[in-house]
């Protein structure tokens, strides 16, 4: 009869790779946690203070570029856009938590909310990062090719 499972299966160690990409995964997840934290605390302050881009938009004599990348910055500092970014993140990392664990369905979660990540800022009208969706799409293929260890 034949064994058609590999080492890491019958042993429940996570690969060398896998972990790497894990714990590149957690310091993104948390800076981006962080960041994300202090832009609400910056918001609010500057709400707070009476600050708004409005009043920089709307000045007479605006070139139409710096109006158009006034109103893209205005949608990235949203409240949406803020808090639908800290959610996936947390999403993200509960994702690769589960990988850490050697859970498949880490590898869904973590896909849905990378993806989401992506789609987001276009939805709010913030723009779409190019280099943002080559690493996502990168992170998700190399954890799909570890997904052989994963229950």
């Amino acid at each position: 009869m034949e064994n058609n499972t590999t080492p890491t299966e019958q042993t429940g160690t996570r690969p060398t790779f896998l972990t790497v990409l894990c714990i590149l995964s957690f310091i993104a997840a948390g800076i981006s946690i962080i960041v994300l934290l202090i832009g609400i605390a910056g918001k609010g302050a500057a709400e707070t203070a009476g600050i708004s881009t409005d009043n920089i938009a709307n000045m007479e004599g605006m070139d139409p570029a710096l109006q158009a990348s006034l109103e893209k910055a205005k949608a990235a500092f949203s409240w949406p856009n803020i808090i639908g970014s800290i959610l996936l993140s947390i999403i993200g990392l509960v994702g690769v938590i589960l990988m850490w664990k050697l859970q498949k369905k880490g590898f869904f979660i973590y896909t849905g909310a990378g993806i989401l990540g992506l789609i987001l800022p276009l939805i709010l009208g913030a723009g779409f990062s190019v280099f943002g969706a080559i690493i996502t799409f990168a992170f998700i293929a190399m954890y799909a090719l570890n997904l052989k260890h994963m229950k």
